[in-house]
C-alpha cells in the first residue's frame, strides 16, 4: 500500500498527466455537484395548509425534522414584548416535547438584527416584528420553514410573532373552571383588554415549527387554525394535537447533525457531502490510472 501511494504522488507530480486527467475530474464535480443543488433546492411553506393534518411539500411529502437537535435563535427584537420570553418558549417546547412524539432536541441561543423574510439563510430564529407577507398582514403570529422537497426534511424554520398585536402572560385572567374553545364567543377579549396569551401562540407556531399544518375541526385543538384574545388552553395539546405529531413522526429515525464548523456545510441549508464526494471520485480516477500505469 506504501509503494502505490508513494507512486500516486510521484505521478502527481507530473504536469503532464495532471493536465490530461484534470477535464475528467471537472466533468465528475460538475455531475456530483449539480446533483447536488438540484436535491437542496428549498421549499418555503408559510404554514396555510393542514386540514388538522401536515404540512406537505410540493411533491407531495410531509414534512418534519429529521434532525436529533435542533438550535433555535431567539431575536433581541423580542425585547419589545416586555415579557419572559425565553421562559416562554422553553416551556412551549417542552410542551410538545412531552407528546410522546420522536421530536428532536431545542437548543435555545440568542441573536439580532433579523428580519421576516422567504429567504432561507440556515437559522431557526423566533421574532418579533411586522408580518408584511401579502395575505398575512394581520395574523397574529406566522411560521416559515424551509424543507427539502424530494425528503421533506426540514432546514430551517423561524416563528414570527406580529408587532401589530398586543401580547401579554395571562395567568392572573385564566379561569380554571371555564372550558374554553377558540373564536367561539365564549372568551370575553375586555377579560384581558385584548392581549393575546404569549404562551398559547407560541406553542401553537411551534406545532408549525415541527411541521403540522392547520386544525380547521377541533377548536380545543391547540393546532386549531383560529386564536382569540385572552385564550390561554392551546397551551396544552388535546387528544388530535398528540395523534397528529405521533403519527407525523412515526417510524422516524432522527439522524444526528453536526451543528459544529466544518468546511463541508455550507452558509445556507442542510449538511452535504458533495464537495468531498466530488474529491474523493477525483482521487479514486488518480488512483485507478496509477494502478493501470503500475
Amino acid at each position: 500500500m506504501r509503494n502505490r501511494l508513494l507512486l500516486l504522488l510521484t505521478q502527481l507530480t507530473s504536469h503532464q498527466r495532471l493536465k490530461r486527467l484534470l477535464p475528467i475530474s471537472l466533468f465528475l464535480c460538475a455531475i456530483i455537484l449539480g446533483a447536488q443543488a438540484a436535491s437542496l433546492m428549498h421549499h418555503a411553506s408559510l404554514d396555510i395548509q393542514g386540514a388538522s393534518t401536515y404540512v406537505v411539500t410540493k411533491t407531495k411529502v410531509h414534512q418534519r425534522w429529521h434532525r436529533t437537535e435542533v438550535e433555535v435563535l431567539i431575536d433581541d427584537s423580542v425585547q419589545g414584548l416586555g415579557l419572559p420570553i425565553s421562559d416562554v418558549t422553553a416551556q412551549a417546547y417542552a410542551t410538545w416535547n412531552n407528546s410522546g412524539a420522536e421530536l428532536p432536541t431545542i437548543y435555545l441561543g440568542q441573536t439580532s438584527g433579523n428580519q421576516p423574510s422567504l429567504q432561507a439563510d440556515g437559522k431557526n430564529v423566533l421574532m418579533f416584528a411586522p408580518i408584511t407577507f401579502q395575505g398575512h398582514e394581520s395574523d397574529v403570529a406566522i411560521t416559515v420553514s424551509f424543507s427539502n422537497p424530494h425528503t421533506g426534511e426540514m432546514t430551517e424554520a423561524d416563528i414570527i410573532i406580529n408587532s401589530l398585536h398586543s401580547f401579554a402572560t395571562l395567568d392572573s385572567a385564566i379561569d380554571p373552571n371555564k372550558e374554553q374553545s377558540s373564536c367561539s364567543g365564549t372568551i370575553d377579549p375586555s377579560s384581558c383588554d385584548g392581549h393575546y396569551d404569549l404562551e398559547n401562540v407560541i406553542t401553537h407556531e411551534i406545532g408549525h415549527f415541527h411541521g403540522l399544518g392547520e386544525d380547521y375541526d377541533d377548536n380545543q385543538a391547540s393546532m386549531f387554525s383560529c386564536t382569540s384574545a385572552c385564550e390561554s388552553h392551546k397551551r396544552s395539546l388535546n387528544d388530535s394535537d398528540i395523534s397528529a405529531i405521533n403519527q407525523l413522526y412515526s417510524g422516524m429515525q432522527l439522524e444526528a447533525h453536526n451543528t459544529g464548523e466544518c468546511a463541508w456545510i455550507p452558509e445556507r441549508g442542510p449538511q452535504t457531502p458533495g464537495k468531498a464526494a466530488c474529491i474523493f471520485l477525483v482521487l479514486a480516477a488518480l488512483l485507478r490510472r496509477a494502478r493501470r500505469r503500475s
